[in-house]
């Protein structure tokens, strides 16, 4: 988790066995709903052993995924 998430999550990395990103998204929901809710968002990109990805994907043991939101700067 990075930025806001990682504060509405109150830590920025934890392992977690899921199947699928939506799997993932609804055990990590289910322990926080107010992170199921922005994680739920569809301007959260996923990225998934830093590749960006779309929609659900099966996960295995070892992959690393991240969620983040959009930040912009000047």
């Amino acid at each position: 988790m990075l930025a806001e998430l990682a504060a509405i999550a109150g830590w920025r990395e934890q392992s977690c066995d899921a199947d699928s990103l939506v799997d993932l998204r609804a055990k990590l929901a289910k322990g926080n709903p107010t992170l199921g809710e922005k994680l739920s968002a569809s301007r959260v990109m996923v990225i998934v052993n830093d590749v960006l990805v779309h929609g659900d994907q099966g996960l295995a043991t070892e992959d690393e995924v991240a969620f983040i939101t959009p930040v912009s700067g000047g």
